[in-house]
């Protein structure tokens, strides 16, 4: 299941290589590193992004994942992409990756589109291709407002969808779920931030049907506490 992330790493490397001579840095992101609690079990979640490449272009390697706490994580998700910038703001990522599940593991083709409207709003896009040929994709409004003392407002709009029926993955076609979240991040120490919120998570259309009729909850309301890294 994970050879064409492989392949994707290979790639991608290989076309980093031959920018080589440009200056090449390396980052590390950890944007989520949080706990819901409220209703329902307490959930773990995590989203991190390993960059290595220049200005132009480059080696984005995503990580994030979750599990309702307990032993062990539910599901991890990795991508391994190319990057390129088309404008100051916007860049294009094409690439591949693999769902690691407790079930069975998915992989899966990725294009992506990054873009910065105007100062502290950011936008992406995914769309994802399975082995199994359905489509689906995920976008995210997220906005920085910065105040006094090294504190940040962030509120989160983020929707997922599918183009077809997915019945082993109990989805329906159309936007099959959204959430909006708010978080305030106190700036601690340079690398790394703290953060209180609330996030509310919602199934939409054929999708909450079908989660309804399996009797499993359609939405959610949590308060969030968690903490950030970059450097």
């Amino acid at each position: 299941m994970g050879n064409i992330l492989i392949s994707a790493l290979a790639f991608a490397a290989v076309t980093l290589a031959s920018t080589a001579r440009a200056e090449t840095r390396f980052g590390v992101e950890v944007d989520r590193l949080e706990l819901h609690v409220g209703e329902g079990p307490e959930h773990f979640l995590f989203d991190s992004t390993f960059t290595l490449g220049t200005d132009t272009q480059g080696l984005v390697v995503k990580v994030e994942g979750g599990s309702d706490v307990g032993a062990h994580i539910d599901e991890v998700g990795a991508q391994a992409l190319y990057a390129r910038s088309v404008t100051d703001t916007m860049r294009v990522m094409v690439g591949a990756g693999n769902q690691f599940r407790s079930g069975e593991d998915l992989s899966f083709a990725s294009l992506a589109v990054e873009a910065e409207p105007f100062p502290g709003l950011e936008a992406e896009h995914y769309f994802f291709l399975s082995e199994h040929g359905d489509l689906t994709g995920a976008a995210q409004l997220v906005y920085g407002v910065d105040l006094p003392a090294g504190i940040t407002l962030e509120p989160r709009a983020a929707l997922g969808w599918s183009a077809q029926d997915v019945p082993a993955e109990e989805l329906a076609s159309g936007i099959s779920e959204f959430e909006l979240s708010l978080r305030v991040r106190k700036q601690l120490l340079p690398p790394l931030n703290g953060y209180i919120g609330v996030v509310r998570e919602e199934l939409a259309g054929g999708t909450r049907d079908i989660a309804r009729a399996n009797g499993d909850e359609t939405g959610i309301t949590r308060a969030i506490v968690g903490i950030g890294l970059e450097f």
